[in-house]
């Protein structure tokens, strides 16, 4: 089994090699369900049991970074368009590293402010 980057270590990848490691190590992605990760308004343990097992599940996963980056791109948008999945859900809808969209939120909040001061 491969030892997958987290933490910082995500940070220094492009969001294509994150893309890519989501692709090929995530859960989701060979789930003949996959409406499992696309919950409206899910709490925090809804999340984390939506994925758990999964290589790339927690804040300093590969899929949380990936949503991160993923909104804080769309809120940099001027018209804000929705990022959609594959399902038609917005990215607002869909569990990523077993984090709902509200604690992506604030992780968003975070990063667009400090790259304002920076």
């Amino acid at each position: 089994m491969a030892v997958l980057p987290r933490g910082n270590d995500l940070r220094r990848l492009y969001t294509d090699e994150l893309h890519d490691l989501v692709n090929r190590h995530g859960l989701c992605t060979s789930s003949p369900d996959r409406d499992r990760w696309a919950i409206q308004q899910p709490t925090a343990r809804q999340a984390r049991r939506a994925c758990v097992g999964c290589p790339l599940n927690g804040v300093d996963g590969a899929c949380f970074e990936l949503a991160v980056r993923l909104d804080v791109a769309r809120q940099r948008k001027a018209r804000r368009a929705p990022v959609t999945t594959s399902s038609k859900v917005t990215l607002d809808q869909v569990v990523y590293g077993g984090q709902t969209p509200g604690m992506r939120a604030r992780v968003v909040k975070h990063r667009l402010l400090a790259a304002q001061t920076a």
